[in-house]
């Protein structure tokens, strides 16, 4: 459905591709590569056609054997197969609840991609879950024990998914919009010290890529009960301050002017305007707000970034309101700040 890694791949490798994607679609139980392949490889190649490729579901991905015949080469055994006829009939479920949301999306946005993206994205912060118990039992074991929270129709159909069944769901939108998009594989910081493995999504506007992590976002959400777009459209030099992934098999993202931040005044560059950003909240009795901090807006280093932060937030708000009581998260890899008045 989608080529955006299909494009970087080599012609050897697209071969292999071709060869996966051909016995996925027929929903095979074993496929024979033919030649002999590091597992890696094999493994890069097969995460390839999934991030292209959204709608397939029908195998447990957490648990596929790479295997060698000496006649044949190397092979793929998946694990946890449905039948065709039941590996079908989840295509048809998926792309129903596809086209229920863009069909209501397309009513709100019929010319917009950006705003088509933007609202997606939004619309799976408010509409489906993370499963926390799935992504704990996997880090644990390697394994799974809900084998669909790691494709779309765990998100799109069951309602709940980690961080691949979020970015699967996202592609599976936006390709239906006719919009490319894939998904990353590589690792990232979530709510951890040491990158865990992570999938999210870099998708094409206009003649620019870009980066989405709505899982990450997806986050704040679960906290503030506000959308959040810390990921939403960031170039590379953003995404690499939490994220880790192989430059050579995902195209460049160098452009900034889809992030949300950007397009929407929130990216603070003085402190000046970071007071009368919040003396904006504060006065309009708005509960919540997010903005990025620029790198050329400097700390006080012998104080607490987060202190500052708050002590700010806290003397501005005192001028507009009788009390003052917020709950709020810094990002400092990042320099995001989400705030939210009680």
């Amino acid at each position: 459905m989608g080529t955006i890694i299909y494009d970087k791949l080599n012609l050897n490798d697209k071969k292999i591709y071709d060869l996966m994607k051909k016995s996925f679609s027929a929903f095979s139980t074993t496929v024979n590569l033919g030649v002999k392949l590091p597992d890696d490889k094999v493994q890069n190649i097969m995460y390839s056609v999934l991030a292209d490729n959204p709608d397939i579901a029908y195998f447990d991905k957490t648990e596929f054997v790479v295997a060698f015949d000496l006649f044949k080469g190397n092979y793929l055994k998946l694990q946890k197969c449905y039948n065709p006829l039941e590996a079908k009939r989840r295509i048809d479920q998926m792309l129903e609840k596809v086209k229920k949301i863009t069909k209501e999306i397309e009513q709100m946005y019929p010319d917009s991609d950006y705003e088509r993206l933007l609202f997606t994205y939004s619309y799976l912060q408010s509409h489906f879950i993370y499963d926390q118990e799935e992504f704990e039992y996997s880090c644990r074991t390697g394994n799974s024990i809900r084998a669909d929270s790691h494709n779309a129709y765990g998100v799109l159909v069951n309602g709940k998914g980690v961080c691949d069944g979020f970015s699967s769901a996202f592609s599976l939108i936006m390709q239906n919009f006719n919009i490319p998009c894939s998904s990353i594989f590589g690792s990232a910081k979530f709510n951890t010290t040491v990158p865990l493995d992570h999938q999210w999504n870099i998708v094409k506007l206009g003649n620019n890529f870009f980066h989405c992590d709505v899982t990450l976002d997806l986050d704040d959400y679960s906290s503030f009960k506000e959308y959040s777009y810390k990921y939403f459209c960031v170039d590379d030099s953003y995404a690499k301050k939490t994220h880790i992934w192989d430059y050579k098999y995902f195209p460049i993202c160098e452009s900034q002017n889809m992030s949300y931040f950007i397009k929407k005044g929130l990216l603070v560059h003085s402190w000046e305007q970071f007071d009368r950003l919040v003396s904006i909240v504060a006065k309009s009795k708005k509960s919540f707000f997010q903005i990025s901090l620029s790198n050329n807006l400097k700390f006080d280093n012998s104080l607490k970034e987060s202190d500052i932060l708050v002590k700010r937030i806290q003397d501005i708000t005192l001028k507009y309101r009788n009390s003052v009581s917020f709950n709020y998260k810094w990002d400092p890899c990042i320099r995001c700040l989400s705030c939210r008045y009680n």
